[in-house]
């Protein structure tokens, strides 16, 4: 009976009936809880860490190597602004850090990327350049819908705050990974939002980067998902 029970936990465990945890021989730790930024400043544009100049941005965020695993993903944001309008491109500036919080998910990263800028942005005209159709899509609903979508709380957060300052907030969507694939649709990309998006791209993979568990428990995981195939 002990080796039947044994047996199934990880079934059950997939199937969302029983803890992760009880079928691991290393507790998978938890995703951070606060945040956690590492700045790129060469020239010196953010002396003041907590309060970032407005402008153009690129934002994007990566489940990092074990995103289909709901378990295992942390999610990383990148954020990156460029010198200039036209080619060559100088990259002026990023940010990059992990998804807080136990929600992680990739749309939810990028809704995170947008809000972490916003919320360090104090004036002037905000333009965010995002690759994440469900979130450009959103926030062109308007504020009602976004605040009663899944991510509210950081919608509430976003206009919150563009309501207590001086924001003009433009957010547009671009076609992402335009280095690797030709977009479905016949949208003329300008230059400067590839660059933006190609660069905030590789610090949120950065970020995803820093913040995966090791081998332990995604070991465990591995594992237990490769008896549920076979059963």
């Amino acid at each position: 009976m002990a080796s039947e029970q044994v047996s199934t936990l990880p079934c059950l465990w997939l199937r969302g009936l029983l803890p992760a945890d009880m079928c691991m021989s290393s507790p998978i730790p938890p995703p951070v809880q606060h945040d956690v930024v590492t700045l790129f400043d060469p020239f010196g544009v953010t002396p003041d860490a907590l309060e970032w100049p407005p402008g153009l941005y690129g934002t994007d965020a990566s489940g990092g190597k074990w995103g289909s695993y709901p378990e295992l993903r942390r999610c990383g944001c990148g954020v990156a602004s460029m010198t200039g309008f036209s080619s060559p491109f100088t990259l002026q500036w990023a940010a990059r850090f992990p998804l807080p919080g136990t929600h992680q998910s990739v749309p939810r990263a990028e809704l995170y990327a947008i809000y972490m800028l916003v919320s360090r942005v104090k004036y002037g005209v905000l333009k965010i350049v995002s690759d994440s159709l469900v979130n450009v899509d959103m926030y062109h609903k308007g504020k009602h819908a976004a605040l009663k979508s899944v991510n509210n709380d950081l919608w509430k957060s976003i206009f919150a705050h563009v309501d207590a300052t001086n924001i003009t907030l433009q957010i547009y969507w671009v076609p992402g990974h335009l280095d690797t694939k030709v977009p479905k649709s016949r949208v003329r990309v300008e230059d400067v939002f590839f660059a933006l998006n190609y660069c905030a791209d590789k610090f949120a993979d950065a970020a995803a980067l820093e913040a995966q568990l090791d081998m332990n428990p995604v070991s465990s995981v591995l594992f237990n998902s490769s008896l549920v195939k076979k059963i």
